[in-house]
């Protein structure tokens, strides 16, 4: 007991002290900060909305003459149609624009009342929504989805409106890259301009007719993403056609379609009633030429005007390709780039800046405040809540926070957690299977960082059916190895080498009777069967094990390429093909265990087979948010509510 007595005290009055003051530095911030914040607004201090800014709502009775007149320079407009999620594309694109001088003519065409409030609030004028706005929970922004559909159906209307009140207009998709002034590539006096869609390489001096059709009695395959159009009648019966072809096109879950067919057909119905004009491919390459073929890009370096990033789907897909092909200065991906440099000022980026965000010599925004809406000069401007007087007390009261709780608070656990992280770059294996575990059977998955948020669903599934004990985490990153041991020690480990952390996520049904054979399924057109390599269970056994030794031989005998974009699966069906006297296999029940192209896409199968379902593989889709919404859609995304039921907790 004496001893008791006599220990050190665990805390110091000056540390007490400090504490104290950090406490009541939080409790200023609270009751000063965001009170103020609200009762001025009654929303978010840094997401103004509609009720923040009383002079947003006007926008809302905004039109389209009002909004061409506002924004059109000798007598031309450029139009884009944008929705809220492809905010970044315009941010980007823009900045391509700004370059040549030419961002004043442009004018958004909002898809939703977000985009419209948050563009006019940045870029008054600028943005417009023609009613009624289209559905925003139809994923307007997913190719070859309805909501694309009925998004892109909506631009013949527009664009010929803005037709009859006498401008020339300039339509572009928000997917593609200013790298010169197209302008100067529309010769002549012709109706419409477009460029072609097809990546097959032409002359320099291809011919600037309509394209022949793609099919025997069929349309060309022309680009609906960029045309240039004066206000003539061959110009208005083209759109006009568009409309009607649009209208006799219903979109189909089969069809998937877009605009762009009705945009073919129309212009090869009114061939020899409007004077049509095909751009130089080597000025607008299409995203399956310029993306596709570098010794063409480097043949025709110099000439590209306008890249186009199409013939891939998927934000992040198409923000890597970008990226990817992207020079300093001339880059395609140019938000990250020179953030600043165009009318929006800056908007937070998809993913964290890694490149240099150098002022750009043609940047007339730099030095602006780029939290604040850009402004006009008769515009109110205000002044920021921290540098004002009702801003200083919970300024200083955050610097005391940041200096006093924080450092004391990182010195005491920086060096104790990152010596207990160190220590999983040495687990193996073997340690991590005999920890996990539990009457011989173990649970794998391998997961790549990307991929964390669909783990913590599965996982979620996984403990409430009492079996989370037994699972281990194959970690293709020490990003996901830190993370997941860091939560739920023991349960991640991975065997070096570290795949490419920046390639190991991207992927490149008929029902069968009830009482189906549970023999290997017979071969496909290609030789072997088609078994998912997604969900299996081995025994210890010389036949598991002999699988095993087939499936890495015909991985090494299958090297990926871009062109095939292959995963481990076809390798798995030639194994399991030329193992099958050797071996004994078992193919699960289909009504327990569907594909996702079953599952997901018939639904009276699904009613037929309701109870009998035990895994959902959400497969036959691409992309991290489609593979997210689909299961938030059929009530399958766990994470949102139930988060706590994962060893990981909410990430």
């Amino acid at each position: 007991m004496s001893k008791l007595l006599h220990q050190k005290p665990l805390h110091s009055p000056t540390f007490n002290l400090l504490a104290l003051l950090a406490l009541l530095s939080l409790l200023l911030i609270l009751g000063i900060v965001f009170p103020w914040g609200r009762t001025s607004s009654g929303g978010s201090l840094f997401s103004p909305s509609e009720s923040s800014s009383p002079g947003l709502s006007k926008w809302r009775h905004y039109t389209l003459p009002e909004a061409a007149a506002f924004v059109a320079k000798n007598g031309t407009v450029i139009v884009c149609a944008v929705s809220h999620p492809w905010l970044p594309f315009l941010n980007n694109w823009l900045i391509s624009l700004s370059r040549q001088k030419q961002e004043d003519k442009v004018l958004v065409v909002a898809e939703d009342y977000a985009t419209l409030f948050e563009v006019n609030e940045r870029w008054p004028g600028h943005a417009v929504l023609v009613p009624p706005a289209p559905d925003s929970q139809t994923a307007a922004h997913d190719y070859g989805s309805q909501g694309f559909f009925n998004f892109t159906s909506r631009r013949p209307r527009h664009l010929l409106q803005i037709l009859e009140l006498g401008y020339n207009v300039m339509y572009n998709d928000v997917d593609m890259v200013w790298l010169g002034d197209p302008f100067a590539y529309m010769e002549g006096s012709h109706d419409v301009y477009f460029m072609d869609d097809m990546p097959a390489v032409k002359p320099l001096d291809h011919s600037h007719d309509l394209p022949p059709p793609v099919w025997k009695n069929g349309p060309p395959n022309v680009c609906s993403c960029l045309i240039f159009l004066r206000p003539t009648g061959g110009a208005k019966l083209v759109l006009k056609k568009w409309i009607e072809e649009v209208q006799a096109q219903h979109w189909s879950k089969a069809a998937a379609t877009n605009d762009q067919p009705a945009f073919n057909w129309a212009l090869l119905k009114s061939k020899g009633q409007a004077d049509l004009y095909l751009l130089p491919q080597a000025a607008f390459p299409t995203g399956g030429l310029y993306f596709g073929n570098t010794r063409w890009v480097e043949e025709t370096k110099g000439k590209h005007v306008i890249i186009h990033n199409n013939y891939i789907k998927g934000f992040e897909n198409k923000q890597g390709d970008l990226c990817s092909t992207a020079h300093p200065v001339d880059g395609c991906y140019a938000t990250v780039v020179v953030p600043n440099h165009h009318p929006l000022t800056r908007r937070r980026l998809p993913y964290p800046q890694t490149r240099s965000s150098t002022t750009h010599p043609h940047n007339t925004l730099s030095g602006r405040d780029l939290l604040s809406p850009r402004t006009s000069s008769n515009s109110h401007r205000h002044t920021p809540i921290f540098f004002n007087r009702t801003g200083l007390l919970p300024l200083l009261s955050l610097l005391l926070i940041l200096g006093v709780v924080f450092p004391r608070a990182r010195t005491s656990s920086a060096s104790e957690s990152s010596s207990s992280l160190s220590k999983w770059r040495r687990y193996t294996l073997p340690e991590a299977a005999s920890f996990v575990a539990k009457n011989g059977t173990i649970i794998v998955c391998a997961v790549s960082h990307p991929y964390l948020p669909l783990l913590n669903n599965r996982l979620i599934s996984v403990s409430r059916q009492k079996q989370q004990d037994k699972v281990l985490v194959i970690a293709e990153d020490h990003a996901t190895l830190f993370k997941v041991n860091e939560r739920w020690p023991g349960h991640a480990v991975l065997v070096p080498p570290a795949p490419d952390s920046q390639t190991a996520h991207d992927f490149g049904s008929q029902i069968k009777p009830l009482d189906h054979s549970h023999d290997l399924p017979p071969p496909g057109n290609k030789g072997r069967p088609y078994v998912c390599s997604c969900m299996i269970f081995l025994r210890p056994t010389n036949g598991a094990k002999l699988v095993m030794k087939k499936w890495i031989e015909e991985l090494q005998a299958q090297p990926s390429s871009k062109a095939l974009k292959a995963s481990d699966q076809p390798a798995f069906n030639w194994a399991l093909n030329k193992t099958a006297g050797q071996v004994d296999l078992y193919l699960l029940p289909q009504a327990a265990f569907p594909t996702g192209g079953l599952y997901f896409t018939n639904k009276t199968w699904v009613e037929e087979t309701k109870g009998k379902h035990i895994i959902i593989h959400n497969s036959y889709i691409r992309g991290f948010e489609n593979k997210m919404k689909r299961f938030r859609d059929y009530g399958l995304w766990l994470v949102d509510d139930h988060a706590n039921e994962s060893p990981l907790g909410k990430l």
